[in-house]
């Protein structure tokens, strides 16, 4: 008899324990997607899920930006085959590109190059005179940089 209420205060404990985790689990997952600084979240979750390629935020930006920006071969240029003339040439303004880069939807996921849109989104007053350079310097001669080369 003794063993038997033991064996159904141990379940009944084990029950409330199995509970505790849960809710302490779905409180802490809660507080991990509710953080506003994505790049410290995905480095949580990468190391909670196992993932041993860890980078500091610096270098993580540093390198990401400079495998979107700088290009080494010459063949990145690809001519227009529409063959538009310069009246038909689109002109960008630092205004435009500020305002399309604070547009971004700051909860998509990571593109291509992996940099998250809340990074373009902040630094839209700094990131808009170097993209409108670069927009206006593709158009203008009729090349742009070809897409997925990095």
């Amino acid at each position: 008899m003794y063993e038997d209420e033991n064996s159904n205060e141990v379940r009944k404990l084990n029950g409330l324990t199995n509970l505790e985790i849960r809710r302490l689990n779905s409180m802490f997952t809660q507080k991990l997607l509710s953080r506003e600084n994505f790049p410290s979240m995905w480095k949580l979750f990468k190391e909670l899920t196992g993932d041993r390629q860890f980078r500091s935020d610096n270098q993580l930006n540093v390198c990401d930006l400079n495998k979107s920006f700088v290009r080494q071969s010459s063949d990145v240029m690809l001519p227009l085959s529409t063959g538009l003339k310069n009246s038909c040439v689109p002109s960008f303004t630092e205004t435009d590109v500020r305002r399309c880069l604070q547009s971004l939807n700051s909860s998509r996921c990571l593109g291509p190059d992996g940099i998250p849109n809340l990074l373009f989104k902040k630094c839209a007053d700094v990131l808009c005179y170097p993209f409108t350079t670069i927009f206006n310097r593709s158009f203008s001669p009729n090349l742009i940089p070809k897409c997925g080369e990095g």
